[in-house]
């Protein structure tokens, strides 16, 4: 073996110990009638364990903290995002453990939520820009290119979003929320739009 073989080897990822008990969404159920099988995120990599082998499959990929994650219907694909310089999505094949596309999100200062479709077909991120303006970017991953089909800024928003869901039967429907305010996006044909509705202490009776 070479040097380069033995490097490599010695810092093989074999098992990982923790969680990142404090990320909302950071563990996803795998399972199904025949598969057991948990995802969950520790650090700069997602772990997808097998409760009946009980063993581990190290996704490996992200220079930084995984921020936000997120799965397909069917379970087949997992996103995550991380947070930090050249943050970036990764979308795995969950059933091989293997990464299928990389986006790389050049313009964000904070990874906030992302999310895959129900039908998998789409993702979308939300993120702080350089000027502290809430942005939502919606993908098509499939395609070949690495640019959002649709880009949006939330104008004047005063509380920082940290959720983000697809309608599960409409992928062209889309709902953040911050600890205040709930946003409810919209987009067809590339025109993506948002309604926040204000709401007042006297629109919940005690």
């Amino acid at each position: 073996l070479n040097m380069e073989s033995k490097v490599q080897k010695s810092l093989d990822l074999k098992w990982i110990y923790g969680i990142n008990k404090d990320l909302m969404g950071g563990v996803i159920n795998l399972g199904d009638d025949i598969r057991k099988q948990i995802f969950y995120v520790a650090g700069n990599v997602g772990v997808i364990f097998d409760l009946n082998k009980g063993k581990q499959i190290v996704l490996q990929g992200h220079r930084n903290k995984i921020k936000s994650a997120s799965a397909s219907k069917d379970r087949r694909w997992l996103c995550t995002a991380d947070d930090g310089d050249d943050s970036m999505i990764v979308v795995w094949d969950s059933l091989k453990g293997i990464p299928v596309k990389l986006i790389f999100i050049e313009e964000a200062v904070q990874i906030l939520a992302v999310d895959i479709s129900s039908d998998a077909e789409y993702l979308a991120i939300l993120y702080l820009d350089e000027d502290n303006v809430h942005c939502l970017n919606v993908y098509d991953w499939t395609a070949e290119t690495n640019e959002p089909m649709t880009s949006k800024q939330l104008q004047d928003c005063n509380d920082t979003q940290s959720i983000l869901f697809f309608h599960p039967q409409d992928h062209c429907l889309l709902v953040s929320s911050g600890a205040r305010r709930v946003v409810f996006w919209s987009w067809e044909e590339g025109n993506l739009k948002y309604y926040s509705p204000n709401v007042e202490h006297k629109d919940f009776p005690h």
